[in-house]
């Protein structure tokens, strides 16, 4: 069977879920049903801001991007998981470009504090 996607609304779900039960009741084999939020992932302006100040704070830092990157991650989230490698315990981070709106403006704003107090390191509120 191929993949159904079905996108309901409170405009539609009165359409949608008699159709999503009776696909599920014609089916004799156990289906996988995934339901996530249909809110955006970031947008292409935060993404912008977001490497701007990670770039700047790596240039004062020494640090490359993705270690810049990294060390905000292990300051400001918990980790998804962690895995064990040679005896270390490795903590892995979810990725930015997996963050919803919200998420990633909680990040962004904490990156942005940490520049400021670490680095002196601000953008403007327009600058993305």
């Amino acid at each position: 069977m191929s993949k159904k996607y079905f996108k309901i609304t409170p405009e539609n779900r009165d359409d949608i879920m008699p159709r999503l039960g009776e696909l599920l009741r014609s089916r004799e084999k156990p289906l996988r049903v995934t339901v996530e939020s249909d809110e955006p992932t970031r947008s292409g302006q935060q993404n912008r801001r977001l490497h701007k100040i990670i770039g700047m704070c790596a240039k004062e830092s020494g640090y490359s991007i993705e270690e810049m990157k990294l060390t905000f991650k292990s300051e400001l989230l918990q980790p998804i998981e962690v895995v064990k490698v040679r005896g270390f315990r490795i903590p892995i981070y979810k990725s930015t470009a997996a963050m919803k709106v919200g998420e990633l403006n909680e990040f962004m704003e904490g990156v942005e504090n940490l520049a400021a107090l670490w680095y002196a390191v601000r953008l403007p509120a327009d600058v993305s």
